[in-house]
């Protein structure tokens, strides 16, 4: 690269051929993240209680690319009388992102694959200005990829995960010796996805939209018995018995709609 005089890409006239030794460094932004959390927790005689609110927010180092989650959680105990008690713990955590770079490895979401086959002669700054100022796909080589800016703000992958997960039991103290639990516990969770490709995108030129829906459940019920003694200094005898009931659903749904011709993004 001697600062020959050819054609560059951004409008077809000659330019010097140097090198950008920093063009794929450029596009990158620096990461932020913000976490929040609070808790409260009392106890007593017969109960005990802890519940907590956390929130995090994270902005990638793609441009337009985040992540946020929210999570709320409760432990508790209750001791109804001498020999019964009760246990609930739950946890909620909803994840939203409104868009997710480069999800299943497609050159149409992903920035990062033609990095691979950039070179140093691509002016990284020329790509963003000319992308920020007409919104056009134009890109150092168009017979592959598009312009990596409009890649990471007009074809979005989004998505909406909310999931539960959490258990009730209950314990009875038949003797000091035997004792019965009973436990249900369950994992939950809805999964949605949002796959955006803009019209005029390199490979797929009229767009297209798709949507993924997942519902998993998962719910095991289980009974225990539990008998321990003492036999002297050196031995305890203690011989568990039990049964498990276990349950598991799924759900998917998807639907795509190819030359999607919209301009506008949705995000």
């Amino acid at each position: 690269m001697n600062g020959q005089l050819i054609p560059q890409f951004f409008d077809g006239t000659p330019q010097p051929f140097i090198a950008h030794p920093d063009n794929v460094k450029s596009f990158f932004k620096t990461g932020v993240s913000y976490s929040n959390g609070v808790s409260i927790g009392d106890a007593g005689d017969k109960y005990d209680y802890r519940f907590s609110a956390n929130t995090q927010k994270m902005f990638g180092v793609i441009p337009n690319s985040d992540l946020g989650r929210n999570n709320f959680t409760i432990n508790s105990t209750l001791k109804l009388d001498p020999k019964l008690t009760l246990t609930v713990n739950a946890n909620y955590v909803q994840t939203s992102a409104g868009n997710l770079p480069g999800s299943g490895g497609k050159r149409s979401t992903s920035t990062m694959l033609q990095f691979i086959w950039m070179g140093r002669q691509v002016d990284m700054d020329k790509l963003r200005d000319h992308y920020y100022s007409t919104g056009s796909p134009l890109n150092w080589n168009n017979s592959y990829y598009s312009n990596p800016f409009f890649v990471a703000n007009q074809n979005t992958v989004g998505q909406r995960r909310d999931r539960l997960i959490g258990n009730i039991g209950l314990s009875y103290k038949i003797t000091s010796e035997l004792t019965a639990n009973i436990k249900s516990a369950t994992d939950y969770y809805t999964d949605r996805r949002k796959l955006r490709i803009a019209y005029g995108t390199s490979g797929t030129p009229y767009g297209s939209y798709e949507e993924d829906a997942y519902t998993v459940n998962e719910t095991n019920t289980e009974f225990t018995l539990n008998y321990n003694k003492k036999l002297n200094d050196d031995f305890a005898l203690e011989v568990p018995g039990g049964t498990n009931l276990r349950t598991k659903s799924f759900e998917e749904n998807d639907q795509k709609a190819p030359g999607w011709q919209s301009q506008a993004s949705t995000r």
